[in-house]
């Protein structure tokens, strides 16, 4: 959805920090996607939440994927782990 397609490099599934050939993109550059992120939600999901993918696939755990509402509330529970991983090496930083 109108993501930088070098994200997928930097942030896709079994990547990691070591293995990055180039500069990543900034906090700042990073912010202002996920910003501009929720409009084209607004904009996009409404009327797709019960569409078909046109290939259904199943993840690495295991869980299978069929609509595109599925996949949409699984980025959901999949970002929170995200975010909470990075609050918690941040206070691990904080309190070194």
């Amino acid at each position: 959805m109108q993501t930088p397609e070098s994200y997928e490099s930097f942030f896709g599934a079994g990547t990691k920090p070591a293995d990055w050939t180039e500069a990543a993109p900034s906090l700042e550059e990073i912010a202002n996607v996920l910003k501009d992120q929720a409009h084209r939600i607004k904009e996009f999901m409404p009327q797709q939440f019960d569409k078909q993918l046109i290939t259904p696939f199943t993840n690495k755990a295991g869980i299978n994927f069929t609509t595109i509402g599925e996949t949409f509330l699984f980025s959901f529970y999949h970002e929170a782990m995200h975010v909470e991983t990075i609050k918690q090496i941040g206070k691990a930083a904080a309190a070194q």
